[in-house]
């Protein structure tokens, strides 16, 4: 056996050196587990450790599409194919899990995400950021721009054995904003490291992320090739402090781009560019095809984030120079008729060009670039992939009373199939770090990335794919998350620590109180035991960068009866207080879900740094060093 793996290992990396999709730098080491990969029964195999059988296996594989049954053995999947097929693969100690007639697929993946980043930035726990991941069926991300310290200690914990989800990290170039209207240089791990893109790594360090252009508050505007016009203040409040120029803000030239791109590729890595301007896009396009030189993309798989507003004679660049893209699932839809009144012309239409690239052949893959700042659980989660899956083949959005905005004729005409948007969810994110000759789909050879799902997202109706729950996440062919009740479906479920709260892919019903509704004269709050609680404050201040100063430098401690719980902060939507020159913003702090009694909920906000309304200061130093409130409320069953 030990001659047929080396024969194996060495037939990997001789057609992976053939390949001409993959950069010349990135050649796999052995994989340490080589599978059985023969199908035919009467042949001598190995036993499996684990067989899902009796169920639809969506295998994103265009060969072979669906399948019965699939096998595991070790972090591999050892076969694919029917339930005869597969149940020639038991053993004595193999454990059968029976589907049931449910739908087992490769593991979720998202290609753009801050989401690990910004939490581990705030403290959150590791092993907690990895559970968030994996209930959402996430099995791998592409954590985008990223900092030396945040590397440094994520490659630390793979030596802990503490990463459950594959991180592929992505160094900086330059900050994410600006200074005195000027792109600085931000210290990148890049510059004194090779990259790091052994298959069998669970942290990899892939690419380096550019900023090229702006997208709001301190970073700037995207850039155009039109001037903003002049009444785009009325639906961007705050735009001319934010803007430097009237046409956006270009962080790079080109000749500084091509520069840095240049050096980027000579170091063996992939570039990441962030760009939302259609000015922007012809800046990128032109010093990706300096560097290519004639070359294939497909080699060095440079890519552009966002798109926002990429005009229609763009498109045919992206598909000649094999550009890969990264579009958002979960379109902005309720707020179409917006946009119609805030660009001139037609270029409100512009905004969902992006969407055409996947039926044209263009790598595109979904990216939810979740800052972690909202509730992970709403309606419309950016770390939930399942609300992209459906924004992306229906293009429709829900409002927060879960009432639907239909897209208007420009938005709905790039829906996409749902076969093409598994796709995006899986294998194509697998692609943009070089990873789909191991993960993606479901296929003999691959490790065992997989989870179960409540339905089947090919048979059922697109309009209820929101719908879908996760009900088991395996990671290397081992169980790492169980949803509750669900246990039949999990292998080694005893062994695994199964969720104790509700399904994540179902939107709970959150109740929201004042956070000082005893100082207001209004407690107690009588409220259910399956409430979900949040306390919230209104801030309002002068200006927009104010309340995103405000955003980002509040925390905040939740005590419950005198006891501290954890608890997630998540924002509302910036808005203009009519008749007033202010503007106001809603700031939600999870308390959870309380059991029958009373409670005393205690909220206490401070701040990282001294911060203005625009009337007065808050924070250290200030009068208003923290804020407080209490709110009473009783559980009844």
């Amino acid at each position: 056996m030990r001659n047929v793996k080396t024969w194996l290992s060495l037939l990997v990396l001789l057609f992976t050196l053939a390949a001409c999709g993959r950069p010349p730098i990135d050649l796999p080491l052995e994989i340490t587990e080589t599978p059985t990969i023969e199908k035919t029964p009467t042949q001598q195999v190995e036993p499996a450790d684990i067989i899902f059988h009796n169920g639809t296996i969506i295998t994103i594989e265009r060969s072979q599409p669906t399948a019965e049954a699939v096998a595991i053995r070790g972090q591999l999947i050892q076969a694919v194919g029917t339930e005869e097929e597969i149940l020639a693969y038991k053993g004595t100690d193999t454990l059968l899990v029976d589907l049931q007639g449910y739908t087992l697929m490769p593991g979720f993946e998202d290609g753009h995400t801050h989401y690990t980043r910004n939490k581990w930035g705030e403290g959150v726990p590791l092993e907690t950021l990895m559970d968030d991941l994996l209930a959402f069926g996430l099995t791998s991300i592409a954590e985008m721009h990223s900092t030396d310290e945040y590397i440094d200690f994520m490659l630390e914990a793979e030596k802990n054995n503490e990463i459950d989800v594959r991180l592929n990290i992505f160094g900086e170039y330059n900050c994410g904003f600006l200074e005195n209207g000027k792109s600085i240089f931000c210290p990148s791990w890049y510059l004194d490291n090779p990259p790091i893109l052994d298959p069998t790594h669970m942290v990899r360090i892939p690419g380096v992320k550019i900023f090229l252009d702006g997208a709001g508050g301190n970073r700037g505007c995207p850039y155009m090739s039109f001037k903003w016009p002049d009444n785009i203040a009325d639906y961007w409040p705050g735009i001319w402090e934010t803007c430097s120029y009237p046409y956006g803000d270009l962080y790079l030239t080109e000749d500084e781009l091509t520069a840095v791109l240049q050096d980027i590729q000579d170091r063996g890595y992939r570039a990441s560019l962030h760009v939302m301007g259609d000015a922007g896009l012809d800046v990128a396009l032109n010093a990706i095809e300096k560097v290519l030189n004639g070359q294939s993309n497909l080699i060095y798989r440079h890519q552009i984030q966002h798109s926002s507003t990429l005009r229609p004679d763009q498109i045919d660049r992206y598909v000649q120079l094999n550009i890969l893209a990264q579009v958002p699932g979960y379109f902005n839809t309720c707020e179409a008729e917006e946009l119609e009144a805030m660009y001139p012309e037609d270029y409100y239409t512009w905004d969902t060009t992006r969407f055409a690239l996947p039926g044209l052949g263009v790598h595109t893959y979904y990216g939810g670039d979740c800052a972690g700042r909202q509730d992970i659980h709403k309606v419309g989660s950016a770390l939930n992939p399942i609300w992209g899956l459906y924004g992306l083949v229906t293009r429709k959005q829900f409002r927060e009373d879960m009432t639907i905005c239909e897209p208007p004729e420009w938005v709905a005409k790039y829906k996409i199939s749902v076969e093409q948007a598994l796709e995006m969810v899986t294998i194509e994110p697998a692609y943009a770090v070089s990873m789909e000759d191991y993960i993606g789909s479901v296929k003999p050879g691959k490790f065992a990335d997989l989870i179960i799902l409540s339905d089947n997202p090919l048979t059922m109706n697109p309009d209820d794919l929101y719908k879908l729950t996760v009900w088991m996440t395996m990671v290397n062919g081992t169980m790492k998350y169980c949803a509750p009740g669900k246990e039949a479906y999990c292998p080694s479920a005893s062994q695994v620590k199964v969720a104790q709260t509700g399904s994540p892919t179902a939107a709970p019903q959150m109740t929201q109180i004042k956070m000082n509704c005893d100082k207001r004269g209004e407690s107690p709050i009588l409220l259910s035991s399956e409430d979900f609680v949040q306390t919230y404050i209104k801030w309002e201040a002068k200006t927009t960068d104010q309340l995103i100063e405000f955003m980002a430098s509040e925390r905040q401690s939740i005590f419950v009866n005198g006891e501290q719980v954890d608890s997630n902060i998540s924002h509302g939507e910036i808005e203009k207080i009519e008749g007033s020159d202010t503007v106001i913003v809603k700031s939600m702090f999870d308390v959870g879900i309380l059991k029958p009694g009373e409670y005393e909920i205690r909220t206490i906000l401070t701040f990282d740094h001294k911060i203005t309304d625009g009337f007065d200061w808050y924070g250290p130093g200030t009068q208003y060093p923290t804020i407080e409130g209490t709110c009473t409320v009783v559980i009844e069953k």
